[in-house]
């Protein structure tokens, strides 16, 4: 009716482990203790990750999010069958904002319209992309940004040294 022997301990440890960590200040617990805080603390690992996602979703939902006022925008290669994901972050804060599931025009239309605001699309000062005709086109015609967005061409970074 109880549970099984032992659970109510591990409940209380997982209390007293979460109210640990309430003065983090966002870290999460493997940040805080290590990798090895299952075994310093005596939890398995699929729990330190569950504690880990709900302490950090709590967090991330109390914090104040930056304004996006300078919008970054690349792709990234996954292989043959996913091939690439779209990938917008905030340049001020170093965030990810936003996956799309492929490297098309219309992944970034969507972002510009399901995840920003009128209000946040119209604080967007520049925009640092590689000019792939694509994501040129979306800005240019799509992405309903202001008139005077800069659009900054990113350097191509991810060229081999060893040439």
């Amino acid at each position: 009716m109880w549970g099984q022997a032992g659970e109510g301990a591990a409940i209380a440890e997982q209390g007293a482990l979460l109210e640990a960590l309430r003065g983090g200040g966002g870290r999460s617990l493997r940040e805080r203790f290590g990798t090895a805080s299952g075994c310093r603390f005596n939890l398995p690992a699929s729990t330190v990750r569950a504690i880990d996602l709900r302490y950090l979703a709590r967090w991330a939902a109390g914090r104040r999010k930056p304004a996006l006022r300078q919008v970054g925008i690349d792709e990234l290669y996954l292989g043959k069958k996913q091939k690439f994901v779209t990938v917008e972050s905030n340049l001020e804060s170093q965030e990810p904002l936003w996956f799309g599931e492929e490297r098309k025009k219309e992944t970034l239309d969507e972002f510009f319209r399901t995840q920003l605001s009128r209000k946040q699309r119209g604080r967007i000062e520049a925009a640092c992309l590689d000019m792939w005709e694509p994501y040129r086109l979306s800005l240019e015609l799509g992405s309903r940004l202001p008139a005077g967005v800069r659009q900054v061409s990113r350097p191509a970074t991810r060229q081999s040294r060893h040439r």
